[in-house]
């Protein structure tokens, strides 16, 4: 005699490992999320690091923000004009990178919006470089 799974047995073992399942993913996706969250405060962290350490080198100057040209003038930054701002080069995410020296940490996981393709000259339009900013206007 041949010793083999009933139809009914191995349906039960279908519909077990299916309600394991379906109570797994839930907290699958909630680790997920956890996840991404502890990476953007590692990101964040890894950000202030870099600012210490650029702040030590730097006398106490922080870096400069996007809007240079309103730093300099002392007058309110124009809206969103980037051919008005400074060099893309004095940035602060380009000027920390000795420091940080990879642009994936100025990218929340959890950002929806489109990442640069190049992140030293992203299209200002339509790409974002950092999931973070920095008040320009801070002393």
């Amino acid at each position: 005699m041949k010793r083999a799974f009933t139809l009914i047995e191995s349906l039960v073992v279908l519909v077990v490992i299916a309600i394991l399942a379906a109570i797994l993913f839930p907290v699958l996706a909630g680790s997920k999320g956890s996840a991404k969250k502890a990476m953007c405060l590692s990101n964040l962290k890894q950000l202030g690091t870099a600012f210490a350490m650029y702040l030590s080198d730097n006398d106490g100057q922080y870096p400069t923000c996007d809007n240079d040209k309103a730093k300099i003038t002392g007058e309110p930054p124009e809206p969103e004009t980037p051919e008005e701002d400074g060099p893309p080069e004095r940035d602060w995410t380009i000027t920390t990178q000795p420091y940080i020296k990879n642009f994936q940490i100025f990218r929340c996981p959890t950002d929806a919006s489109r990442a640069p393709r190049d992140p030293m000259n992203p299209d200002l339009t339509h790409e974002y470089r950092s999931s973070y900013t920095v008040n320009g206007w801070s002393e």
